[in-house]
């Protein structure tokens, strides 16, 4: 993703990145999103979730590593839940957190993460990535089960 729509996110979400561009040593958010663009708007609106659920809660999420991997959207993170939380609360909110965990992936899945448009699975060799038509023509990603893409002359 570009720099600017990164620092776009830590600004309206400096407790959910409060370590982009830490220490490598300790955060992968050191090398900042390892994605494209087209999916800035699917973690911006998994943010203001987080964030809902910390001000209603008090539980907290810290983004370690937000990244694509095998053309989905991955989000790891910590969560940190008050002290005086009960276990069953915790377990209910865990099992909340989860699906929109999961809910963001498969969003991304179905939306290209160049443009942000409607996309689908494609493949160019062993990576995969999810794109709409003219984006994959544009990178060579083709379907699966189709051969390689011829890439478009300009």
């Amino acid at each position: 993703m570009t720099k600017d729509l990164e620092l776009r996110l830590v600004v309206e979400f400096p407790d959910i990145f409060r370590d982009y561009g830490g220490d490598m040593r300790t955060t992968c958010m050191h090398w900042g999103f390892s994605h494209d663009d087209g999916w800035f708007s699917l973690v911006r609106a998994y943010c203001q979730k987080l964030e809902a659920v910390r001000r209603a809660t008090g539980i907290a999420t810290v983004a370690r590593q937000v990244k694509e991997k095998w053309g989905a959207l991955v989000f790891y993170q910590d969560r940190y839940y008050p002290a005086e939380m009960p276990d069953v609360e915790k377990k209910h909110w865990e099992g909340i957190l989860d699906d929109l965990e999961n809910q963001l992936s498969d969003e991304s899945r179905s939306t290209c993460e160049v443009c942000g448009e409607r996309g689908a699975a494609r493949q160019k060799g062993h990576w995969h990535k999810t794109v709409c038509p003219p984006d994959a023509a544009l990178l060579g990603f083709s379907d699966p089960d189709q051969g390689e893409a011829e890439p478009h002359s300009p």
